[in-house]
């Protein structure tokens, strides 16, 4: 035996020792010892081998109510050894520290009862002493591990995690230990900002994790696997979840996904006006039930809507869910076609699906219910077949009740056996209801209000009726029930005509028998059999007639009373049926013997047809329906009451009833027909005599007839031209409407005072429409007219007219002409009118053409412009004017142009029948720009401003290469122009104007660079609006002695000093100059052009000869004599110089020179800076 193995059984003796050495006074107290044991195999129980643990601090804490307290406290040694004495009876837990290096182990029941934790603290679950001795040990191990986790935004809801996706900070992790049922939480954290967190030193086992979310996020979908990549936390509709349990004997990583959570927000409302809609002071659906079901996580959330109208399921994960509502008892939805979402009036719970996305409140439409309509039927046995439920009479189970929505069962219910059925909801303020019956038997006759309502002509176990259902209230109905009757009875041949069925007379089969009610319907309907006998039935009780229907050629005998085998009992005849008395059927009841006998009569029979000769009489238009066709004696009488037929839709007829003997046949026309075989006007006609013998069938000869046309209609007086009678249009009397056919027959007549006319009695055919108004007045157009329109007031149209046409919808319009006058004219002021004595006539091409009518009338104005149109409809027009290309048409308004054309649509009425024409032809100002010294320079591309007579700019043109320029499509007035001078340049000067005009001159008193105002007179062009302009040049420069007298400047040859220069243009003086001390001069700031240049010598000297050869260095000066010369046509350029304008002298007199030559100066050319030379 080892020395640990005696160390523990030592200290288990000692326990036990000192569990018996206890003071006598320590009566009903209580003791807790243990000891703290190393767990090494980790499954939480002392095995006898393993060791003591030292230096495990432990502390009692007892519990109470409203607080804990640390009773004791103790600290192992080295048998490891704790004990707490006299302990009074309660709830206490340990508390437990330990030494650094060790963690507590796995917990169990019966060995370690630490709870497992992440650090060196732990405590127990609580425990109760009541006195006894209680032994808790604690295990302890080397061995720790820990769990790492990642929380991350699952972004694609996936429950993997990506590279891309965020990471999640301030995640509240939890490790939870779940003993018997409960959980734990050991340790907890939050995550980080790179989202995680790593929980270590914890004791290993088994765990769940929890996981809490920070707002927005909710757990996320389950991943597919455990580890960090993937959410271990099932997902729980909120922001907090658990895992499923694992083991951890190491480490582990965990993911933990969240994301985004959505909601749901709505409203339900109590509509108690019950009109559909959500007021504004409507209060919430109060009772009401609401279920969001997610079908993608199985979640389940209800809420009860209360008063408050508005709610809201929050932290929902994003997927598509389920929205129900259940309704409250005696409510429905609200009505449809309002706001309501849900609108079903039969069902109490309705539902929707939608999608909750993620990051978004789906927002719902209003849920509105409102007090339920329901219907209550109340069956009952109807013993005294009144229709009413009466005291004592009993009720009916049984009884299927169905609500019909669109033909099908939208809500059904049974009577039980007090004969109550309830629908609790039913939809609709007026309901389909079905009644069924069980077999054998039928409903009741009608109640009225108040009684049965499930009634018939005819006998039923199965009706469907109409109800009202007010809403939210019940309705109530009652179903009577009773038990069908039946009535039989035969027919017979009664061929000695007694009225008794006699032994050698036979049956009468297939003929038709019916019970006709007290209100004439047919309740029940049956045909005789092969023995001549019938049966009606089921019958309701009441009333009754038996009805049999002839068949030809047979009558009925006299009614038989004798009461005795099967006689005739029909007592009232007609030529298509028979009837007896009145029956009594009470409920269950057959009445039998009702029998009948009819014989063989004579008949007469024949056709109407339709047609007339245009057809050949071939009938192939069918028969006339309706003809009464009577049988009369010799004497003209009618035979008897039932002796007449009337002709069906094929035209033929048959009239029974005749016994051997001479007749005739009266037929008449039923209304709107002629005969036209015999072709006569009356509508009654009687045939030749005729013979019949006993039972004689007689063919009638073939009558024809047509079907004849109306026409009808109205005439009115169209106020406002739109050819239809409305307000303000009166009825017209006194129109003439008259048809006439090929063959001359005419109808004719004139409309009343309420304007109508009717033509009847109209034979099928070809006719010419003839209508004709009052003096004065003019047919107007219309979509019901007969006719076109006609300004005489007079028209014709053919019709031709079908057998049977009704034309009755005729209207006939009648407008009172207008004269139409107007001036066509050159608006000269612009006025936009006609202005005498201003503006001036123009002789247009122009049309006007009524839009209704099409009819068009050419616009031809005299010398002096005006036009009259003496007789046109009224209305709108459309006028049309061609023009040529530089005109324009101003007047009247609303004018469009194609091309050369000019339109505008115009009205013309009684108030509005002057028609101006108002047109204006453009004029047009060009010109062009020149430079003063007769060139081109300059005059490309500069901006000409036309200014109208206020100074506004109009347009602005640009010259082109030779300076033209146009300003065209201008109206008349008054314009002006304006040019921006190119740099240094200036205008010309009046004076330069002699020879060519300059509309801009640099000495006008007017704006600076802009012309004085110019009138453009209508159509007029101006081509002369010419502008001059030039740069400002110089001129000079040499007057020399020209010693050789060549004409040509050679080296040496000195400059005259002193020479008077003058330079003139359009003879006038326009400065003066002098040669300076070397014969120089220089003239700058001149005008550019041509220049007359003379200068004044001195008397010893004249100008020497011009030579051409060689310009550069030649004089200018015409020879002659005396102390003056002259140069013509001198050029100064613009913006240049010209340096050519030299003098060249010679001496009068050899020798003799002038003074001013004597002692000419020498030029120094110096420069005026020395300058060292640079290699």
């Amino acid at each position: 035996m080892n020395h640990s193995s005696a160390r523990k059984a030592l200290l288990m003796v000692l326990l036990i020792l000192l569990a018996f050495a206890l003071p006598a006074s320590a009566e009903n107290t209580g003791s807790l010892s243990g000891f703290a044991f190393v767990d090494s195999n980790l499954d939480g129980f002392f095995d006898g081998s393993e060791r003591l643990s030292e230096g495990v601090e432990i502390s009692l804490v007892k519990m109470d109510s409203a607080s804990e307290t640390i009773v004791a406290t103790a600290l192992t040694g080295p048998d490891g050894a704790y004990q707490f004495t006299r302990l009074a009876p309660g709830e206490y837990y340990l508390t437990g520290g330990l030494p650094k290096g060790l963690q507590f182990a796995p917990y169990h029941a019966s060995g370690s009862v630490m709870l497992p934790a992440s650090g060196r603290t732990s405590h127990s679950l609580p425990f109760r002493l009541e006195g006894d001795p209680m032994e808790k040990h604690i295990g302890v191990t080397a061995k720790s591990v820990y769990i790492s986790i990642v929380a991350f935004g699952d972004e694609n809801s996936n429950g993997g995690r990506f590279s891309s996706e965020p990471l999640l900070r301030d995640v509240l992790i939890e490790v939870l230990f779940e003993v018997e049922g409960q959980s734990h939480v050991i340790a907890s954290g939050t995550t980080g900002r790179e989202g995680l967190l790593r929980i270590s030193e914890l004791t290993p086992g088994t765990y769940r994790i929890a996981a809490t979310m920070p707002d927005p996020y909710i757990i996320g979908p389950r991943g597919a696997k455990v580890s960090a990549f993937y959410n271990v936390i099932n997902p729980s509709e909120s922001n907090r979840g658990e895992s499923d349990p694992f083991t951890v004997t190491g480490s582990i990583g965990l993911g933990v996904g969240g994301v985004k959570s959505g909601s749901l927000k709505g409203f339900t409302w109590f509509d108690q006006n019950m009109n559909g809609l959500r007021d504004a002071d409507e209060p919430g659906a109060s009772g009401l039930v609401l279920t969001l079901e997610s079908l993608d996580f199985g979640v389940i959330r209800t809420l009860e809507a209360g008063s408050h109208a508005e709610y809201e399921f929050n932290q929902l994960q994003a997927g598509n869910y389920v929205l129900s509502a259940t309704l409250p008892e005696g409510q429905m939805f609200a009505l449809p076609g309002g706001d309501s979402l849900f609108t079903d009036g039969y069902k109490d719970r309705q539902d929707t699906r939608l999608t909750v996305s993620e990051g978004v409140t789906t927002q719902m439409e209003p849920i509105g219910i409102m007090p339920s309509a329901s219907l209550e039927i109340i069956a009952f046995h109807d013993s005294n077949f009144n229709g009413f439920l009466d005291e004592g009479e009993l009720p009916f189970g049984g009884a299927e009740v169905e609500v019909l929505d669109a033909g099908q069962v939208a809500a059904s219910a049974q009577t039980d056996a007090q004969g109550l059925a309830l629908i609790p909801r039913v939809r609709g303020e007026v309901l389909h209801v079905r009644g069924t019956l069980p077999s054998g038997q039928v409903f009741t006759v009608p109640g009225g209000e108040g009684g049965n309502a499930f009634a018939s002509v005819t006998a039923k176990n199965d009706i469907t009726i109409e109800a009202a259902a007010p809403l939210g209230q019940k309705t109530t109905l009652y179903a009577g029930v009773t038990l069908p009757a039946v009535i039989t009875g035969s027919l017979f041949e009664d061929m000695n005509t007694s009225g008794i069925l006699d032994a050698q007379e036979g049956s009468l089969s297939g003929f038709t028998v019916q019970a006709i009610d007290k209100k004439t319907n047919i309740a029940a309907e049956a045909q005789s059999d092969e023995t001549g006998a019938y049966e009606l039935q089921p019958l309701l009780p009441g009333e009754y007639k038996v009805r049999v229907i002839l068949q030809s050629p047979y009558i009925f005998s006299d009614a038989s009373h004798t009461g005795t085998g099967v006689e005739n009992k029909i007592v009232v005849q007609t030529p298509d049926y028979g009837e007896t008395g009145v029956l009594q059927v009470s409920p269950g009841q057959r009445i039998e013997g009702v029998d009948a006998g009819a014989f063989r009569s004579g008949v007469v029979y024949g056709r109407v047809l339709l047609g007339d000769d245009r057809d050949g009489y071939s009938g192939a238009m069918g028969g006339l329906e309706g003809v009464l066709v009577e049988l009369m004696d010799e004497n003209d009488d009618l035979v008897s009451d039932y002796t007449h037929s009337t002709t069906d839709v094929s035209g033929a007829f048959s009239l029974k009833g005749a016994l051997p003997g001479t007749y005739k046949l009266r037929y008449t026309l039923p209304p709107h027909a002629r005969f036209s075989r015999p072709m006569i006007e009356e509508t009654t006609w009687l045939t030749e005599p005729f013979n019949i013998t006993a039972g004689q069938e007689h063919p009638a000869d073939l009558v024809f007839a047509v079907k004849t046309v109306i026409l009808a209609g109205g005439a009115f007086h169209d106020a406002n031209f739109n050819g239809i009678f409305d307000e303000g249009d009166s009825n017209l009397p006194e129109v003439r409407v008259a048809i006439r056919s090929d063959a001359g027959s005419v109808h004719d007549v004139l409309s009343g005072d309420d304007g109508t006319f009717t033509l009847s009695g109209i034979r099928p055919g070809a006719y010419t429409l003839e209508v004709t108004m009052p003096q004065g007045l003019a047919i107007g157009i219309g979509d019901n007219s007969p006719t076109g329109p006609a300004i005489t007031g007079y028209t014709t149209q053919a019709l031709e007219l079908a057998m049977g046409e009704v034309r009755d919808s005729y209207l006939i319009a009648a407008v009172n002409p207008l004269a139409v006058a107007g001036t066509a004219f050159y608006d000269n002021d612009l006025s936009g009118n006609f202005s005498p004595g201003i503006d001036t006539p123009y002789a247009a091409q122009a049309t006007v053409r009524h839009l209704a009518t099409e009819t068009e009338y050419a616009l031809k104005p005299a010398h002096d412009g005006s036009f009259e149109l003496s007789k046109v409809f009224p209305g709108e027009y459309e006028l049309k004017v061609d023009l040529p290309g530089d005109h324009l048409l101003t007047l009247p308004s609303g004018i469009r142009q194609a091309g050369g054309v000019w339109s505008a649509d115009i009205l013309l009425t009684p108030e509005a029948a002057q028609l101006d024409l108002g047109f204006v032809q453009y004029g047009s100002l060009a010109g062009g720009v020149w430079n003063m010294d007769g060139s081109s320079s300059g005059v490309k591309g500069l901006e000409i401003t036309l200014l109208g007579a206020e100074g506004n700019t109009l347009a602005v043109a640009v010259t082109g290469e030779d300076g033209h320029f146009l300003f065209d499509k201008l109206y008349p007035g008054r314009y002006a122009f304006m040019l921006a001078l190119p740099e240094n340049h200036r205008f010309a000067r009046a004076m330069d104007t002699a020879e060519r005009v300059s509309i801009i001159t640099s000495d006008n008193a007017g704006t600076p660079g802009g012309s004085s105002i110019i009138s453009l007179t209508m159509g007029e062009k101006k081509t002369d609006q010419d502008i001059g302009i030039g740069a400002m040049g110089k001129l000079g420069d040499f007057a020399w002695l020209d010693l050789n007298a060549n004409g040509m400047q050679d080296a040496g040859e000195p400059g005259v000093p002193d020479i008077g220069i003058a330079l003139y243009q359009y003879g006038q003086l326009i400065t003066q100059d002098t040669t300076d001390a070397y014969g120089r001069y220089l003239i700058d700031d001149l005008f550019p052009g041509i220049y007359t240049v003379l200068v004044t010598m001195p008397p010893e000297l004249q100008p020497t000869r011009i030579q051409a050869e060689f310009p550069l260095v030649a004089s200018v000066l015409n020879p002659g004599e005396g102390t003056a010369g002259r140069a013509d046509k001198v050029l100064v350029p613009s913006g240049g110089r010209n340096l050519n304008c030299d003098f060249g002298f010679v001496l009068v007199d050899s020798g003799r020179l002038p003074d001013s030559v004597l002692n000419l100066p020498t030029k120094d050319w110096s420069p005026v800076v020395d300058v060292a030379p640079m290699r």
